[in-house]
């Protein structure tokens, strides 16, 4: 089985890849930062048993942009993840998640545990922070309700943005031209990202420790977090 799926959150759509077979374990992957679902097309295929829906996060990939003057926050991440778990009809489900993905997924387990059985981060966690840097996130959530008048980058070709994707992440070219296939839109003069300028001022809810804690202590779900080598540099 390999779908495309779409998700009316009510306001947007979510788009999602699905792998797997109906009956296995009910997976969500979730991608990271500036990626998208294609992030999961080569791990996806080696995991028997699951049935896996990999969404697009709004202003990711495939998914609707949310509408101007709705701010893209975390608090709205957790409410499509869970739209999309709903409409699958999943009472309880595992969870992949990848960096932004992997932040958002921990958050979720420890808000629903009720839902969430089982947690794999792949390079990331809750992010924390000071009390004072959580108002200055906070801030920057809210501005992104509006839109950012930023010059859009155009490549002339496909490889172009692969190398480019490649050399600022550090990933390999493979891996890059998954993320762009899924990623892109024609435009005059060449290419250019499909992504939501607006999704920069955005992302997770930084916690403050206490917060951390506490989520933590909610938690019931078996948890594993994986970390590559380079890590440090992006958490």
């Amino acid at each position: 089985m390999n779908d495309t799926l779409e998700f009316d959150t009510g306001l947007i759509t979510i788009r999602a890849k699905r792998w797997g077979q109906e009956g296995g374990i009910p997976t969500l992957c979730l991608h990271g930062f500036l990626d998208n679902a294609a992030s999961f097309d080569r791990l996806a295929p080696k995991l028997h048993g699951l049935d896996i829906v990999a969404m697009d996060f709004a202003g990711h990939g495939w998914s609707d942009h949310r509408p101007l003057g709705m701010p893209y926050s975390g608090l709205s991440d957790l409410h499509d993840i869970l739209s999309v778990a709903d409409q699958m009809e999943w009472k309880t489900f595992s969870i992949i998640g990848h960096s932004m993905g992997a932040e958002l997924g921990a958050q979720l387990a420890g808000l629903f545990a009720e839902r969430v059985t089982a947690l794999v981060c792949l390079d990331g966690f809750c992010g924390t922070d000071g009390a004072p840097q959580t108002l200055v996130h906070l801030s920057s959530m809210v501005g992104s309700a509006n839109p950012r008048l930023s010059t859009l980058k155009v490549f002339e070709t496909l490889e172009a943005m692969e190398h480019r994707l490649s050399e600022a992440t550090g990933q390999s070219l493979e891996s890059a031209r998954l993320i762009v296939e899924r990623g892109h839109q024609v435009v005059s003069g060449g290419f250019s990202w499909r992504a939501d300028s607006r999704i920069r001022s955005g992302g997770p809810m930084e916690l403050t420790n206490a917060q951390l804690r506490a989520l933590v202590s909610a938690t019931s779900a078996r948890t594993a977090l994986i970390l590559a080598d380079t890590t440090s540099e992006w958490l």
